[in-house]
């Protein structure tokens, strides 16, 4: 598997590798606040295990998406982009779950935004 991490001197070695640390870093993955989930994927794709790792993210946030909380979806969302960047083989697995998910809640809100707009228009004057 492929992982990407920024610079051209990393080392695998220099990532934690213990156990409450890796496991806490997977409690930040799986949170509700963007930013931290972010960076989290972002350590997580750069760790000994990360293969191992982002494959288990990528399944449980894909196999999750429809029953999450919104301010979860847009964390989780933002892990699975960094994922599909860093860890494009763990990302490809599911690619197919979150690209269906994410189409239908893009149809589904751009045609709750027009029925809003069509429901704002005087139509007397027709």
């Amino acid at each position: 598997m492929r992982t990407r991490c920024r610079g051209c001197c990393w080392d695998a070695k220099l990532a934690p590798s213990d156990k409450r640390t890796v496991e806490r870093v997977m409690r930040f993955v799986m949170e509700s606040n963007a930013r931290h989930a972010k960076f989290a994927a972002r350590l997580i794709a750069c760790m000994r295990n990360a293969e191992r790792l982002c494959e288990q993210l990528v399944d449980s946030i894909a196999d999750n998406l429809a029953d999450a909380e919104p301010e979860t979806l847009v964390a989780h969302i933002a892990v699975l982009a960094q994922l599909a960047l860093r860890a494009p083989d763990a990302f490809e697995q599911k690619s197919d779950v979150v690209t269906v998910f994410l189409v239908k809640q893009v149809l589904k809100s751009s045609s709750d935004e027009d029925e809003e707009t069509v429901s704002g228009l005087d139509l007397s004057s027709i």
